[in-house]
């Protein structure tokens, strides 16, 4: 997905971002599709938010890896890992947070359907009859998450980014605070 935008006069990648190091964003050069075709406006330019992988950048590789890791941690604390991946997208990536955190909940999916697979068919260690997966819990918390999707999708459509990065921040300072709390608990 991509969100369109006419640059001023952009020529280069740089004129489209908001600094040199911005590489979130490119400049097309696009033929124009009016009706009446004057040789005087015959192209435009078009700054275009950039594809995920094109082009391939050394910041997209490390991201790659560093998503990869974070999915693996995130599945076995079977937390997910977007409290990781949010920030790793936002930051090294360069996506705004209406872009990085539907790539999160994607590359979360890919990590459960995975995790999911491995531990289809393997039993309880302590109850060889039971399965691994506690599918009825599975059924009773699927539908507060599919609701808690639905209005989380139309909040992001309807806030600026920055409020969503602000409520996102809020979010991840109140939950790091209170795991920092139950730590302390069990160490102490």
């Amino acid at each position: 997905m991509s969100l369109r935008r006419t640059c001023a006069h952009c020529t280069t990648d740089t004129d489209c971002g908001a600094s040199p190091s911005d590489l979130s964003k490119r400049c097309i050069v696009q033929v124009s599709r009016s009706a009446s075709s004057s040789p005087r406006h015959p192209l435009t330019s078009v700054c275009m938010e950039k594809n995920l992988f094109s082009p391939f950048t050394s910041a997209d590789a490390f991201a790659s890896f560093m998503a990869f890791l974070s999915a693996a941690l995130g599945s076995g604390c079977g937390v997910g890992g977007g409290g990781l991946l949010v920030p790793l997208y936002i930051l090294v990536v360069g996506l705004s947070p209406k872009h990085a955190i539907p790539l999160s909940k994607a590359t979360i999916f890919g990590g459960a359907a995975a995790t999911f697979l491995v531990n289809f068919r393997k039993s309880h260690p302590l109850r060889p009859k039971r399965p691994l997966i506690d599918y009825a819990l599975a059924a009773m918390m699927e539908p507060p998450t599919l609701v808690g999707s639905i209005f989380g999708v139309m909040f992001n459509r309807l806030f600026p980014s920055w409020l969503i990065l602000i409520l996102l921040i809020t979010l991840l300072g109140y939950t790091a605070y209170r795991t920092l709390q139950k730590g302390k608990k069990v160490r102490f």
